[in-house]
């Protein structure tokens, strides 16, 4: 993740368009035997996308919204742990 954040950007409408790979931490419903969950590939995380506009990147987590009107507001956010964050890259 090598881009800055945008704190020093004031309208919405310039922030950054970004995809955002990370680990997500995911669980199942019912019984299932310790060895089949002990085989699960990436010890049972989900890698996930998510595009959205940069908002923040700070100290513990890259903040994004879906989202944007035309009166500065913003919807959908998404704040994602930084260690969870595999890379950011802008679209």
């Amino acid at each position: 993740m090598r881009l800055r954040d945008p704190k020093h950007i004031q309208s919405l409408k310039q922030l950054p368009l970004v995809e955002v790979t990370w680990h997500d931490a995911c669980s199942t419903g019912g019984w299932e035997h310790f060895e089949r969950v002990r085989e699960k590939p990436k010890d049972g995380l989900l890698e996930c996308q998510t595009v959205g506009y940069l908002v923040k990147v700070g100290k513990r987590a890259v903040i994004i919204a879906q989202t944007r009107n035309e009166e500065g507001e913003c919807a959908g956010k998404w704040c994602i742990p930084r260690p969870w964050a595999l890379r950011m890259v802008r679209k």
